[in-house]
């Protein structure tokens, strides 16, 4: 046997020595249980006239049920090839890394007043100007969190009113005030609404909208932000055209058939001072951040 031939099953043995253990080890660290579990018992036959078996609950990460799929996806996620990364917005130092400024009657750019800053940390919004903090990038498909508190200031002409900004999703077109999209209302006494600007469009029930501007309001008469000066955490689910909403763990709007469903996020200078500490995207495939592209 030629001397290349022999040394085969020798390098072979020394993958599998090298290759195998790592698998092992990354299943066993998906499920460290796994090993300690005994042997499963035999199923007892159904009734001659049962009704069929129901199907296993869709796994947390997507999956149809515990089997194949759901361990597949649990190992990936052991092995750190699992869902993308969270994008953090704001890494509580700096703006320009992944927003702009729009200010009325200033454009883009444009902020000697200081409307948007970051003050011990945190991202402060004076409400000054009417304007927004505009992301570079655009997104698809994902889930936003984003916690909040208003600030004391208020400025004219909503000195007297009460205090409101909002997050707008799948933000489109030019800069203006407001571009095309879907906004999350933070209002006192309106939280949790959804108001749609510039045309966009969104079915709740059998409800569908579709203005210059519209209002879906919240399914809870009861409030649902904390005490002024808390902290509040704003929730937006958006997957294809499904919008939901949900405000400190409340469920505030779910719609569906939206359009934009994919742009830019704004966060709102509309008057009232507001603080955000959390600023973070959850994408829910490879495909929901598409990469900034003019600003």
């Amino acid at each position: 046997m030629p001397r290349a031939e022999m040394m085969l099953p020798a390098m072979n043995a020394k993958i599998s020595c090298q290759i195998i253990p790592a698998i092992g080890l990354s299943l066993f660290l998906a499920f460290p249980a796994a090993a300690a579990d005994p042997a499963p018992a035999t199923p007892a036959k159904p009734a001659a006239n049962a009704p069929p078996a129901a199907s296993p609950p869709a796994g947390g990460d997507g999956s149809k049920g515990g089997g194949l799929g759901g361990i597949f996806n649990s190992v990936k996620d052991a092995v750190g090839l699992g869902a993308p990364a969270p994008v953090h917005l704001f890494n509580g130092k700096r703006l320009d890394d992944n927003f702009y400024t729009w200010i009325k009657k200033s454009g883009v750019y444009v902020d000697p007043d200081k409307v948007f800053s970051v003050k011990d940390g945190e991202l402060r919004i004076s409400g000054k100007h009417e304007g927004y903090l505009a992301t570079k990038s655009q997104f698809a498909d994902f889930r936003l969190v984003a916690e909040y508190r208003w600030g004391a200031a208020k400025w004219p002409p909503r000195e007297n009113k009460p205090r409101n900004s909002g997050i707008i999703v799948a933000a489109t077109g030019e800069d203006k005030e407001w571009m095309k999209g879907i906004e999350c209302q933070i209002a006192e006494g309106a939280t949790g609404d959804v108001v749609l600007h510039g045309g966009a469009q969104m079915t709740v029930g059998r409800e569908a909208k579709s203005k210059a501007w519209a209002e879906f309001p919240r399914a809870t008469t009861n409030e649902v932000e904390n005490a002024h000066g808390k902290w509040n955490t704003l929730e937006v689910v958006c997957e294809g055209g499904n919008v939901r909403v949900r405000v400190n763990g409340h469920v505030t709007v779910e719609g569906f058939g939206a359009s934009p469903n994919s742009g830019k996020i704004l966060l709102q200078s509309n008057g009232s001072e507001i603080f955000f500490r959390k600023l973070d995207i959850f994408p829910l495939n490879l495909n929901s951040v598409t990469a900034p592209g003019g600003k």
